[in-house]
């Protein structure tokens, strides 16, 4: 008898890997953490795969980390290799369960993830879909042909395939797809632990600027849009510094060079402690022409940061609700970004209510997740 078929009336232990491409700097990859963590605090054990060396992230010591391979960068999108990175993780996923016993539960994380795991055939995975996919789409067409279809073919083996969206918004556009036919589609937000987002607000940091700054945190990468980021630059006041917390810090400071913004873009790389940055920053400032969620303005509401988005696909308009609406602007308009910013540092924000947090509580979407356990078991079984 499984451990999730014991579940009625029974505080259940269950085993959880989440698998990923790499531990690099996104908010994919602090997703996974925080629901490892949230899962061994809840009792359970949880344990995560990077298919790559790839990283900037330090886990907590309480979570087990494995690498499928030990370099830095591997073609894991290969069609030719496909198979052969499925049986690889195949022999690892078997040679980890004769540790912690049989994983109830499997969450893949990220294009490349999906494209291996999906190979594998197991029957007990979510796969989690962290961005928008049309859009993506678009963004690799600009890119190439090569990549265009590359990017189709990851996608394309959610097809059948159990998914996870993380914004309601994204959910819909999962639902409607032609290109693939997921079998289901759940939606859970993503989790944030606010004890420990107020506790590193508050470490001291000697590396913040003594000027009045904003903030944007995310990967250098043309879907964030800090062209029209730094655009909107101009129409404040040149008293206002912009720092950008991103891997990838010469690219953010050749192109403040290009836009004459040397003096006022302040890029420190990557943080592995941004909340400091985000606690003393008069506004956060989302950008993007697309997003999966947004995690960022969660992390800032929580750190009492104003926040100003774009109102791009998808998530921001489902958490600057009501009060916080007036601070979506239109994506791709420099101007009202900046009136944005303007009306965020210049006039009261308004006051969050405590209720709005609950839907993204670590413990909240750790549940979500186990409850999809017994689920799993149910069909198995009538399988």
């Amino acid at each position: 008898m499984s451990k999730a078929q014991q579940h009625n009336g029974v505080r259940c232990h269950y085993s959880i890997a989440l698998v990923i491409d790499s531990l690099a700097g996104g908010g994919a990859e602090r997703v996974v953490i925080e629901l490892a963590q949230a899962f061994i605090d809840a009792g359970h054990v949880a344990v995560i795969i990077s298919l790559q060396t790839r990283q900037q992230y330090q886990p907590p010591s309480a979570i087990p980390v494995y690498f499928l391979y030990t370099e830095a960068r591997v073609k894991l999108y290969k069609k030719a290799d496909q198979g052969k990175h499925a049986a690889k993780l195949t022999v690892l996923l078997h040679r980890l369960e004769e540790k912690y016993g049989q994983f109830d539960l499997i969450l893949s994380n990220l294009d490349e993830a999906h494209f291996i795991v999906s190979a594998c055939h197991f029957h007990n995975v979510r796969y989690l879909v962290h961005n928008a996919i049309a859009q993506t789409l678009k963004r690799a067409i600009k890119m190439g042909p090569a990549k265009y279809l590359r990017q189709r073919r990851l996608f394309k083996c959610l097809n059948h395939q159990n998914v996870v969206a993380v914004s309601k918004g994204l959910a819909k556009e999962l639902d409607s797809l032609s290109l693939f036919r997921p079998s289901s589609v759940e939606q859970i937000y993503n989790p944030f632990d606010y004890q420990l987002i107020a506790r590193l607000a508050q470490q001291k940091n000697q590396q913040l600027p003594d000027q009045e700054y904003i903030i944007h945190v995310g990967r250098f990468a043309k879907q964030k849009r800090h062209d029209n980021l730094f655009r909107a630059m101009e129409y404040l006041p040149c008293s206002i510094k912009l720092v950008c917390l991103s891997e990838n810090k010469t690219g953010i400071l050749k192109l403040a060079k290009r836009f004459n913004l040397s003096s006022r873009v302040v890029a420190p790389g990557f943080q592995q402690n941004p909340y400091n940055w985000v606690a003393n920053a008069r506004c956060l400032v989302l950008s993007s022409d697309y997003e999966g969620f947004g995690n960022v303005l969660i992390e800032a509401l929580a750190c009492g940061t104003p926040v100003v988005s774009t109102d791009c696909e998808f998530g921001p308009s489902e958490i600057l609700t009501g009060d916080l609406q007036p601070y979506l602007v239109p994506k791709n308009d420099p101007r009202a970004l900046a009136e944005g910013i303007l009306c965020a540092i210049q006039h009261p924000y308004p006051q969050i209510e405590e209720n709005m947090f609950h839907p993204f509580a670590h413990t909240t979407v750790a549940t979500q997740y186990l409850d999809l356990i017994p689920q799993i078991a149910a069909n198995a079984d009538i399988k």
